[in-house]
């Protein structure tokens, strides 16, 4: 795909470059794409967005990157997931606290019903979770 002619064209699965980069946690490449106009709420084929992948690519850089974007940290893709319930179910903390200090809703549920704190990989991520939406609702 030719990113300069369109950096918001969808490849295979609706694949951006954007969301490709993000994928491997190359924040130059984000960056660079950014500048040419990458939109960073596209979603894919699955509905995830540049963010997802990034979360999945576990480079706080890129992440950052993005969030100062504005990309929409509680996008929820065709299960329903966010990338908090992503990041909390494989037990991503670092990625995480990220997502709960960009303001990430820790109430969103997948299709099947599961919040982010439902899916904790861990005990660990199950506390912070619970402490940021006792937080949250003002308990």
């Amino acid at each position: 795909m030719n990113t300069a002619d369109n950096p918001n064209a969808a490849g295979e699965y609706g694949m951006t470059a954007l969301m490709q980069a993000a994928h491997r946690g190359d924040s130059p490449e984000v960056d660079r794409l950014i500048g040419l106009g990458a939109e960073v709420n596209q979603r894919n084929d699955d509905g995830n967005n540049a963010l997802w992948f990034a979360i999945r690519s576990g480079d706080a850089a890129t992440v950052g990157m993005l969030i100062g974007q504005g990309v929409d940290v509680d996008n929820q893709n065709a299960n329903g997931a966010t990338p908090l319930i992503w990041a909390a179910s494989a037990a991503r903390r670092e990625m995480v606290e990220i997502l709960l200090a960009s303001g990430a809703n820790t109430g969103l549920k997948t299709l099947d019903g599961f919040s982010a704190q439902e899916v904790a990989g861990s005990r660990e991520i199950m506390k912070l979770l619970m402490a940021t939406h006792r937080q949250a609702v003002g308990q």
